[in-house]
C-alpha cells in the first residue's frame, strides 16, 4: 500500500527531432495526496434509501437474494454542488464445488452490479452492467474441475445471494464533490 502523502508528477513530451531535449512538453500534473480522515466528518455525503441499504446489505433484506437481471434501482439524496456520476452493488461470497476427484473446496464469487444515472443530477439509477470477477481457472471446462482446484466456471450475470456465513455484500454511491475530488460513500455488510 502507498502512503497518503505519496505525490506523483506525470509528464508527457514531444520530440521533433533526435534529442535529449523535448521541443514541447504536453501534459503535467502532480496528483494531490490523500484527504485526512477527520476531513470526511465534515464533507458533505449522498445518502442511498434507508430502506434500499437494509434491503440489499442485510441477510434478511429484501434484496438479499441473488440479484439475476438488471431491473434493480436505487435512489439516493445529495446535497447541493454535488452529483452522483456511478452507482454500484458489490458481493464476494463463499460457495464450495467438488471436483472429479471427489475433494470439495470453497471458493469465492464475486459480482459487481453497476448503476449509471441517464443524466448528471439525477437521484436514482437502474442497473446497467454486470461486471463478473472471474479467476483464470475457471475459464477453461477443462481446468475447472482439475485435480483439487474445483474452480467452477462464473455465473455470468449473477450477483450471489447475500449469505449469512462468509460473506460481504457493499453497496456504494460515487460522487464528485466541490473540490472535483472522486469520492465513494460505501454502506457494507460482512459476516
Amino acid at each position: 500500500m502507498l502512503p497518503a502523502w505519496t505525490f506523483y508528477r506525470v509528464e508527457l513530451f514531444h520530440y521533433d527531432v533526435l534529442s535529449d531535449t523535448p521541443n514541447e512538453v504536453l501534459y503535467v500534473r502532480v496528483n494531490t495526496g490523500g484527504e485526512n480522515a477527520a476531513v470526511g466528518a465534515t464533507k458533505a455525503w449522498p445518502t442511498l434509501d434507508a430502506a434500499q441499504i437494509a434491503d440489499f446489505t442485510t441477510p434478511t433484506g429484501a434484496k438479499a437474494g441473488a440479484v439475476t437481471d438488471m431491473a434493480p434501482s436505487l435512489k439516493w439524496t445529495v446535497p447541493p454542488s454535488l452529483y452522483v456520476g456511478s452507482a454500484y452493488l458489490y458481493d464476494n461470497s463463499t460457495a464450495t464445488a467438488t471436483n472429479s476427484q471427489s475433494e470439495t473446496n470453497r471458493y469465492f464469487l464475486a459480482t459487481v452490479l453497476s448503476f449509471d444515472p441517464a443524466a448528471l443530477g439525477d437521484l436514482n439509477a437502474t442497473g446497467y452492467v454486470f461486471n463478473n470477477v472471474r479467476a483464470g481457472t475457471s475459464m477453461s471446462s477443462y481446468t475447472q474441475t482439475l485435480g483439487s482446484n474445483p474452480n467452477p466456471r462464473c455465473t455470468p450475470n449473477t450477483v450471489p445471494a447475500l449469505a449469512t456465513v462468509d460473506s460481504y455484500r457493499e453497496i456504494g454511491l460515487s460522487f464528485r464533490d466541490a473540490t472535483r475530488k472522486l469520492d465513494t460513500a460505501a454502506w457494507t455488510w460482512q459476516n
